[in-house]
């Protein structure tokens, strides 16, 4: 399983490590393992600053399509796949958007 962290307004892809540590300690307790890809969205963390009048519609979309293929990436190429989307706030926003207008 592959896990997809994207964070809220005002923060940065490393606000996740914690989360992410737990989850490795959960999933191996299972006897599972899982892939982890947090982003950061534009104008947070290491990024550029988005475009002047951001649209929701546009905002973090690309953004969000890129952590799906690094992550994609990280994954193993056989077995099951499964793609999990954790955010907050904007981050779940940005989320349900990059599934809506790109799904899959």
């Amino acid at each position: 399983t592959g896990f997809l962290f994207v964070h809220a307004t005002g923060f940065c892809k490393e606000v996740w490590g914690p989360v992410m540590d737990g989850l490795d300690g959960r999933l191996a307790e299972a006897g599972m393992s899982g892939a982890y890809v947090a982003i950061d969205v534009a104008g947070h963390g290491d990024t550029q600053p988005p475009p002047a009048s951001p649209r929701w519609d546009e905002f973090g979309v690309d953004d969000v399509c890129a952590g799906v293929e690094a992550l994609d990436r990280s994954m193993p190429a056989t077995g099951p796949r499964r793609l999990v989307g954790v955010g907050h706030s904007m981050g779940a926003t940005l989320l349900c958007l990059a599934e809506l207008q790109r799904p899959g």
